[in-house]
């Protein structure tokens, strides 16, 4: 059993494993990050990488921060989205007492079926070459949809926990440094 500090970056390394995807976390409230590995808080593909050079990242904040933020609470039970360098994403909030604490963004990846329901989509930025991705098939979206789904409930149900609990382990100062040390140093 893991203990509870470990239990947002095992949920997410998990999930990445089990997808085959990259896990992004938008943490609005700063209660998930400090228990993640650093390079949580941004997409680390090599395409989206590309993309955010192309305008110094302009775009990317635009619809994945500031828009995505305000859009979030509309979806409860999340989306999916396609950006405008055609990486699509499936998208839930991390809720808790009705507020939206956090982002998870699970991708990137393309579409194998064009009529999977996009709820938020960008047109393609000229000159960007489509990206040579996995497809997610209708089915494979709506699986990765349920799963991240249950991750989220996994951090909501972790949040409220070490919220109620004030997790017993964080006032042990050698627990915490040694999780800092495991989930943060660079590997």
């Amino acid at each position: 059993m893991p203990d509870a500090l470990s239990i947002p970056e095992l949920a997410i390394a998990s999930f990445e494993r089990v997808h085959g995807v990259l896990i992004t976390i938008h943490d609005f409230s700063g209660r998930i990050r400090q228990r993640l590995a650093v390079n949580r808080s941004f997409h680390r593909h090599p395409l989206c990488h590309a993309a955010k050079a192309r305008d110094n990242q302009r775009a990317c904040l635009s619809f994945d921060l500031v828009a995505l933020h305000a859009a979030a609470p509309m979806y409860p039970h999340g989306f999916l989205q396609r950006c405008h360098a055609g990486l699509v994403e499936a998208v839930v909030p991390v809720r808790l007492r009705g507020e939206v604490l956090a982002i998870i963004n699970a991708g990137p990846r393309t579409l194998s079926d064009t009529n999977t329901p996009l709820q938020r989509s960008q047109a393609l930025t000229p000159g960007v070459t489509a990206p040579n991705l996995s497809a997610w098939s209708l089915d494979e979206s709506e699986l990765v949809m349920e799963s991240l789904r249950q991750l989220a409930a996994r951090l909501e149900r972790w949040l409220d926990t070490s919220e109620a609990d004030k997790i017993s382990a964080t006032s042990d100062r050698r627990s915490q440094i040694l999780h800092i040390i495991s989930h943060q140093a660079p590997k």
